[in-house]
């Protein structure tokens, strides 16, 4: 059945190898693919059912001939074959813009995995704790005691 949905949506490439998920999804990307032909979408839609991630630099990006673009493609664990890489070309071929050329196709193997990383540090000083002991107070200051007596006597002698 998936064989003649694929044609009645004209799907450009076809696998009968492909597993079941990868072409139900290639036939439900069929319209957009047709209806974006010519755009980075498009080839992400064709490549990514196929397990592999994408990565697209044009040329204004890296500093080279207007008109032209590289793509990464991220295959994970599965890897690649020379078969499949033909067909990736071919996908990409189909679905990137007329005015545009490819000048590049690389493969980019990830992996996934665990990495425990520790640190630790130990650091210390010798410290030695006496009871308080309060310093004295010293209170200081100029004493500069005075007096002074002024007397004025008036005598009135009346004749």
């Amino acid at each position: 059945m998936l064989p003649w949905l694929a044609w009645s949506f004209s799907v450009d490439r076809w696998d009968d190898k492909w597993p079941e998920a990868t072409k139900r999804a290639v036939i439900r990307d069929a319209y957009f693919i047709h209806c974006h032909k010519g755009t980075i979408g498009a080839i992400r839609r064709v490549v990514e059912p196929l397990g592999y991630l994408i990565e697209v630099r044009e040329w204004w990006q890296l500093n080279e001939e207007p008109g032209t673009f590289r793509i990464v493609v991220g295959v994970l664990e599965q890897g690649i074959t020379e078969e499949m890489y033909q067909e990736l070309e071919r996908l990409v071929a189909d679905a990137k813009p007329a005015s545009r050329h490819l000048t590049g196709l690389a493969i980019s193997l990830s992996t996934t995995g665990n990495i425990f990383a520790g640190a630790g540090c130990y650091h210390g000083d010798a410290l030695t704790v006496y009871p308080y002991t309060p310093e004295a107070i010293i209170v200081g200051g100029d004493y500069f005691p005075a007096s002074a007596i002024h007397l004025i006597d008036n005598l009135r002698v009346n004749a």
